[in-house]
C-alpha cells in the first residue's frame, strides 16, 4: 500500500494562527489590567510607608517635618531648621529603613544652596525604590533620584509662610497633629506626581511644566482660582518648559517634592510656574496638581495614615477642602 504523508494544510495553519491571535487579543487587556492593579497596590503601599514614617516622626519630635525649613525660622525640638534645600522626605529617611542614607546627609546650614549641595552630592543621588511609583514609565529616567510622592501645600499657589499656610506642610512652619483641626482623617498629607521625561518641547502635560506664566498679581498674593485660570490659558508654545519634574527626593519646591490642591487631579492643562526657577529648579509659586498614570485618579495619603484612591472627577470644592487642615469645611466620607 502506498504510504500517506501526515500534515496540515495551509488553510488549517492560517485558521490556527487566527484563533491564537484572537485569544491573545482577548487575554492581553486582562493581563495588562491585572499588572496595573498590582502596580497601583504597590504604589499605595509606598504611600502607606510614608504615612508610618510621618507618624513615627511626629512621635519623636512632636510635629511633622517642615515643607521649607529656613535657618532663621527655628524649629521645635529636634525637628531641625537647617537649610532651605532639604525636603521633608530627607527628614523621614531614618523612619523608612534608610538610616544609612539619612546618616550620610550633612544637614549643617550653609549661606546658600551651593555649599549645602556640594556637601551632599553623593547622598542626593541615591535612588530609593520605595520613592517611585511602578506605574510611572519615566521613574528610571530621573537624572538625580526620582520621587513620585509629594507633600501637600494645600490649595495655594505658594507664598503662604508660617501658620498662614493652609496645607498639612507649611513653609517655615512645623505642623502638629493638634493643628489639624479638620481631623487627621479628612486632611491630605501626600499624593502622587508624575516624573518628568526630561523633554523641554511641551509635548506632555504629565511630564513638563511651563514657565514663567504671567498673572496679574504680585508673587505671594496670587489667589488659587486666578492661578488655575492663568495656567489653563497658558499657551505651551509661548513659554519655556521644564522636564525635570520629580527629579529629586532630596530637594524642595514644586518641581521636586511639593504639590497643590489648586486643581483637581490629572487636569487637562500643563503645570506652571509664575516665576523663573531658582537654583536647583526651586519653584515656590505655581500650580502643580496631583498626577498619576493610574486610570481615573490618584492615590492620596491622609494625615491619619490611611491611603485612598481619589477619582479625577472629585469636585473641586471637596478636593480643596481635603487639602485644608483647619478650614472648617465639611467633607464627605466617601470622597
Amino acid at each position: 500500500m502506498a504510504s500517506r504523508r501526515l500534515g496540515i494544510t495551509l488553510l488549517e495553519l492560517l485558521v490556527s494562527i487566527s484563533i491564537i491571535g484572537l485569544l491573545v487579543a482577548l487575554l492581553l487587556p486582562a493581563v495588562q489590567s491585572a499588572r496595573e492593579t498590582s502596580r497601583r497596590l504597590q504604589c499605595k503601599n509606598h504611600l502607606h510607608q510614608f504615612g508610618l514614617a510621618l507618624s513615627n516622626y511626629h512621635a519623636a519630635f512632636g510635629c511633622f517635618p517642615c515643607a521649607l525649613p529656613a535657618t532663621a525660622a527655628g524649629g521645635p525640638g529636634g525637628a531641625g531648621s537647617d537649610g532651605r534645600i532639604y525636603s521633608p522626605h530627607s527628614r523621614l529617611l531614618h523612619f523608612m529603613d534608610q538610616a544609612d542614607v539619612y546618616n550620610s546627609i550633612n544637614f549643617s546650614p550653609g549661606p546658600d544652596w551651593g555649599p549645602q549641595l556640594s556637601m551632599n552630592a553623593t547622598a542626593m543621588r541615591v535612588k530609593i525604590d520605595g520613592f517611585v511609583c511602578p506605574s510611572d514609565p519615566f521613574a528610571s529616567l530621573a537624572r538625580v533620584s526620582g520621587i513620585s510622592y509629594r507633600v501637600s501645600r494645600g490649595a495655594v499657589v505658594g507664598g503662604k509662610l508660617g501658620p498662614e499656610g493652609p496645607g498639612a506642610f507649611g513653609a517655615w512652619h512645623w505642623t502638629r497633629a493638634a493643628d489639624v483641626v479638620d481631623g487627621l482623617s479628612h486632611t491630605a498629607s501626600m499624593s502622587e506626581k508624575t516624573i518628568g521625561d526630561e523633554s523641554t518641547i511641551g509635548k506632555s502635560r504629565r511630564t513638563e511644566y511651563l514657565f514663567p506664566v504671567a498673572v496679574p498679581f504680585l508673587l505671594g498674593l496670587i489667589p488659587p482660582e486666578v492661578g488655575r485660570q492663568a495656567c489653563q490659558r497658558a499657551d505651551k508654545l509661548a513659554h519655556r518648559t521644564g522636564g525635570d519634574s520629580g527629579a529629586s527626593w532630596f530637594l524642595n519646591g514644586f518641581v521636586h517634592t511639593w504639590y497643590s490642591h489648586v486643581s483637581t487631579p490629572n487636569p487637562d492643562f500643563f503645570d506652571c510656574s509664575f516665576h523663573e526657577p531658582f537654583p536647583l529648579l526651586f519653584v515656590a509659586e505655581g500650580v502643580f496638581p496631583a498626577r498619576s498614570y493610574h486610570r481615573g485618579g490618584v492615590n492620596l495619603l491622609l494625615m491619619d495614615g490611611a491611603v485612598r484612591f481619589v477619582s479625577d472627577s472629585v469636585s473641586e470644592g471637596t478636593w480643596r477642602a481635603i487639602a485644608s487642615r483647619a478650614g472648617g469645611e465639611t467633607t464627605p466620607d466617601d470622597f
